[in-house]
């Protein structure tokens, strides 16, 4: 005999408990669907059917969904506005010009400033023009 394994039918977008099922057989009869689908849905597409806009768990990963919390995400941009950008030589790295603001040093070499901010970002060279620059640390 084939172990009886507990279904949850939860709302498709909210993912609230809608209905529970001793089996796979029951929830499967409910909602006009195959058991074998509904074991396949339940493994690898996490339970979700998209073009029925039904949603489905086992009850021993209920748990594990109920006490999930998502991780806050948070990336720290390096934003150089506001700073002190300085021209260096090429090759030696001595400082030619100290600039006010990434604006103004865009503008005097006649770049984007944008540009210059991801050069900044990935060490400060732009090998096609010789020009490096560099965040001045007060």
């Amino acid at each position: 005999m084939p172990k009886e394994i507990g279904v949850i039918q939860l709302d498709y977008k909210t993912g609230e408990v809608i209905e529970e099922y001793l089996t796979i057989r029951d929830a499967a009869q409910d909602n006009y669907i195959t058991e074998q689908y509904l074991r396949i849905v339940l493994k690898s597409n996490g339970g979700i059917m998209y073009q029925k806009k039904l949603r489905f768990v086992r009850c021993d990963e209920f748990e594990k969904i109920t006490n999930y919390v998502e991780p806050k995400l948070t990336f720290k941009r390096k934003s150089f506005n506001g700073k002190k950008i300085a021209k260096l030589d090429f090759y030696t790295g001595e400082i030619l010009e100290v600039y006010p603001s990434i604006t103004i040093a865009a503008e005097k070499n006649s770049l984007d400033k944008t540009n210059l901010s991801r050069t900044l970002k990935k060490g400060g060279k732009m090998r096609n023009k010789q020009l490096r620059f560099s965040e001045v640390k007060d």
